[in-house]
Parts: structure tokens; sequence; C-alpha cells
């Protein structure tokens, strides 16, 4: 009984020295972290140890165009600025245009959260870590520019890349229209197309591989895929759970991708690209031309009808088949 009374009281005296320990390491840890200083509008987290700053917010005077600096002077001590914080700018809505010195290595998650005038971004040859949707609802953003000697990401007509484009990272929020990927890309990231205001996007046959919620939103109505195999998508919600994209496919591979994205998308939604062969409800004075079928991967048949008293001689191209099939 004695002996296991003092073994007892000697794993307690263990555990209190461990706990005080721990407690002077945290402590210590705490010592050398200065938190919420204010240097020209934007808060920092310095740590004194090694003279590094974080960026984790901003004021509510930070608008118009802007710098991170590379480093900052904190009562008289020189700190260099390593990272952005996750949020570290959301909200602010007055900020136009921001340049992020040489030096700054990473942005954290959603740091430009709904920054919504934001319409440029540049990016420097230090930064080596983009975290997930970093300018997620910046809707006036069209360019992001990075530094050509990043030796980890590069930027072509305003969206991010990886250095050897193989990853597409980010496609800016304010793009509008159609995009083609290059086909260099293998790799789309999660949350790369976010809340785009594109309406049309075309997958090269390179890529295999697209990342969660890559096409979150309601603004891409169209996805053009142009692999006979279907990419494999990670996660549940690549694209929108409510206003799924309609999806085009290649000549021969419509049952491929309606078994491979059955849980995502509707048999309707899978389909082939349609015609690209217009029609006018008149192609001639004295008659009609009807248009049967209307996708890439089969014959459209146009038939001309004539009026009574007249009859079909030729097309314009002088063909003279009727009905005619083009494909």
């Amino acid at each position: 009984k004695n002996y296991l009374l003092q073994a007892l009281r000697e794993q307690q005296k263990s555990l209190l020295l461990l706990l005080f320990a721990v407690m002077a390491n945290i402590g210590l840890s705490f010592a050398n972290i200065i938190d919420n200083v204010i240097v020209d509008e934007l808060y920092y987290e310095l740590e004194t140890d090694d003279n590094t700053a974080q960026v984790t917010m901003h004021t509510n005077n930070y608008f118009g165009e802007r710098i991170v600096p590379s480093s900052i002077n904190y009562q008289g001590t020189t700190y260099n600025v390593k990272s952005i914080r996750d949020f570290a700018f959301e909200g602010c809505d007055n900020l136009t245009s921001i340049t992020i010195s040489e030096g700054i290595v990473s942005i954290g998650n959603m740091a430009f959260n709904y920054c919504l005038d934001l319409a440029s971004a540049t990016l420097p040859s230090t930064l080596i870590q983009i975290d997930a949707e970093p300018f997620h609802g910046c809707w006036a953003l069209k360019t992001i520019n990075v530094d050509a000697n990043n030796p980890t990401y590069c930027s072509l007509d305003g969206v991010s890349y990886s250095k050897d484009k193989t990853n597409l990272i980010i496609c800016s929020s304010g793009e509008m229209g159609e995009y083609v990927i290059p086909n260099t890309t293998i790799n789309i990231e999660r949350n790369a197309f976010s809340w785009s205001r594109l309406k049309s996007v075309t997958i090269p046959t390179s890529v295999t591989n697209i990342g969660n919620y890559a096409f979150e939103g309601d603004s891409i109505r169209m996805v053009y895929f142009k692999s006979p195999t279907p990419p494999q998508l990670e996660g549940c919600c690549t694209f929108h759970y409510r206003y799924p994209p309609q999806i085009f496919v290649p000549c021969g591979a419509l049952e491929t991708y309606r078994t491979a994205y059955d849980t995502l998308f509707t048999t309707d939604s899978i389909r082939y690209e349609p015609s690209p062969y217009t029609l006018t409800t008149v192609a001639f004075g004295k008659g009609r031309v009807n248009k049967e079928g209307g996708n890439l991967c089969e014959p459209v048949k146009i038939s001309a009808i004539s009026d009574y008293g007249y009859h079909f001689t030729q097309w314009n191209d002088e063909n003279t088949e009727n009905p005619r099939y083009i494909t």
C-alpha cells in the first residue's frame, strides 16, 4: 500500500512539473508576440523573436489603391511583413487595387473576401502559398498579375496558374463571357472558378482532375468538356448543387459522362454540343426549309418544301439533294 501511495505521489509531481513547463512555454510564446499593432491603417501581429509581421485586419479607412508593405517600423524596430492572414481584408468595400510587396510569402484563406470594388491585384515573386478563395466575392476583380520572376505561380490573361501552367489556381471573379482553359492544364484547383461571373468555360482534353467547389456559383451556365474521358471530380460539390450548368461532351462520350456524373446532373443536363448551323425559316421566295436534329455528333437534316405551283431545284451552293444531311 505504501509503495502504491509513493508511486502515485511521484506521478503527481511529474504531472505538475509538466504542467509548469507547458505554462512557461505558453507564456514565453505570448511574450514574443505583440498583437493589434496599427501601422498605416493596417493591423499587424508582430513576432519579436525574428522581427516578422503578419497582416491581421484592416481599418475602415483602407480604400483606393493600396500597397501591403514589405516591412514596417514599430517603436524603432523594423519588422518584415511575411504573410496576410485569413479574412484580413474582408469587407474592405472601397479597396480598388492591391499590390502585395516583395518579401510576403503567403495569402490566407478568403483574405480579400467581399472586397466588392477590388479590380486588380498584383502578387510578388516571393509568394509561395495561396490558400483557398483569397478573392472570394470580389465581383469587380478582372486582373491578377503575378510577378514574372515568381517560381511558384504565374498569370495568364488575368488567371493565376502554377508556374508550369499545369494547375489552374484562381480565375478572377470579374471575368465575364467565355473562357477557354489552355491545353497545358492538368488540374483545376479547388474553388478556382467559384462564384465567377463567366457564362461558359471550355475544359481541354489535358484536364484530368477538378477540385471540389471549382465551379460553385450560379453564373456559369455552360461547360464544354473536350476529353472523351470524364475528369475526376474531387468531393461532392464541384458544381453548384442547386444551379448546375449545362454539360456538353464530345461525340461518343455521352453515356460515359452520364454514368460518371450521374449523382450531379440529370440525364438531360449532359448532352452533345449543339450544331453551329443556323437556319432561316424561309430559304427561298416560294417555299420554306425544315430542320431536324441539331448537334455536332449527328447529321442535321434539312428539307426544302415548295409552295403550290413551284418546285425545288437546288441549294445556294448548287447542291441538288433534298432532303439534305449536313454533318
